[in-house]
């Protein structure tokens, strides 16, 4: 995927590694972390800075959405 050059999508997530991989070359990321926990999340996007997003689906990402103008939350509510 071709992304704008002032942009650097990148992911974090608590999958594992193979999943980070998979999820980074589908759709073109240069960064992939796995086996992030929510608060390696915020850490993330505290020492990225201004100009950051966090865009994230479940509670594991409410810290790094915390800060206020940082993110948005998508998804369906889960369900059992």
């Amino acid at each position: 995927a071709r992304h704008p050059a002032a942009l650097r999508p990148a992911t974090r997530t608590g999958d594992t590694t193979r999943t980070a991989r998979a999820l980074a070359a589908a759709a073109g990321l240069a960064d992939a972390r796995a086996e992030q926990r929510p608060q390696d999340k915020a850490e993330a996007v505290t020492r990225l800075g201004a100009g950051s997003a966090m865009v994230g689906v479940g509670v594991n990402v409410a810290p790094a959405l915390a800060p206020p103008g940082v993110g948005d939350a998508v998804g369906a509510p889960a369900t059992s």
